[in-house]
């Protein structure tokens, strides 16, 4: 991970809720957050502390009353649209809430919120949102680099599998930024150690048997799968097998048709 904080996208946005125009009614609260953008948000302290120690810190900080009412404000870095995540993180978090993410900057602005706040719920909800289809799929290596950059490993290599449909030098993400080179060569390696050249192993001896015994069959064998070069870490194999797996059903099919478009002479 860089040694320097990350800069999370100012200006993203997440999708409109209702719920979210509560918070910015100033009859609600005992407390107001004062966002980067100028908004001023009413909640009550109490809900908001519970979701995380760090917030219980900073509003143990005495603040002057700075309203009529005696409400105090406290000046926060963050944009309003991140707050008002937050925000209902801590008042009732919701399963769907990861679908409101308009783009990935949204989700690395909450992922950035959650570890400068040391608040799980953000950390869990942003993770939640990066494997979503319609970002993993699409932007895998920007999902790559932000599960490597806030240690999310299993957010990681989902990106992962995913790049593997794309050349390894083909994305040029800002994201990749956040990520030190040993984080972009393991990728590389895994692509290259894991998957392709043991894929290839597999192939190849599968086509040297098939000169001998040319039994559709051979594609699915176990013992043929296992020829390939072991991998040196649990998950690493685990991959590769499923990997290889998944391979040999196509290889199984190609065989097949192949063989059933060869029709035997046979005199009569």
């Amino acid at each position: 991970m860089c040694a320097d904080p990350i800069p999370a996208p100012a200006d993203s946005i997440l999708a409109p809720t209702a719920v979210s125009a509560l918070y910015r009614n100033p009859r609600i609260g005992d407390l107001i957050l004062r966002t980067s953008d100028g908004v001023e948000l009413h909640v009550y302290r109490a809900i908001v502390a519970a979701s995380a120690s760090v917030f219980e810190d900073m509003f143990s900080i005495p603040q002057p009353p700075s309203t009529p009412d005696g409400k105090p404000t406290i000046d926060v870095a963050e944009s309003s649209t991140v707050w008002e995540t937050l925000i209902m993180l801590s008042y009732a978090p919701r399963q769907g809430i990861a679908d409101d993410f308009a783009d990935l900057g949204a989700a690395h602005a909450i992922l950035e919120a959650g570890k400068k706040y040391n608040m799980p719920a953000a950390t869990v909800c942003a993770s939640t949102a990066l494997v979503l289809p319609h970002f993993v799929e699409e932007q895998p290596y920007s999902v790559y680099a932000l599960g490597c950059a806030y240690k999310l490993p299993e957010v990681a290599r989902v990106a992962a599998r995913h790049i593997l449909r794309f050349p390894i030098y083909s994305d040029h993400s800002k994201e990749l930024d956040l990520i030190p080179l040993r984080a972009y060569h393991r990728l590389s390696d895994y692509r290259r150690r894991y998957v392709v050249k043991p894929f290839l192993r597999y192939l190849e001896t599968l086509y040297a048997q098939l000169e001998y015994l040319p039994d559709s069959n051979l594609a699915r064998s176990m013992a043929l799968k296992l020829t390939a070069p072991t991998a040196t870490c649990i998950e690493c194999a685990r991959t590769f097998q499923q990997e290889v797996s998944r391979g040999s059903e196509t290889v199984y099919r190609w065989i097949e048709e192949a063989i059933s478009q060869v029709a035997l002479e046979v005199e009569e």
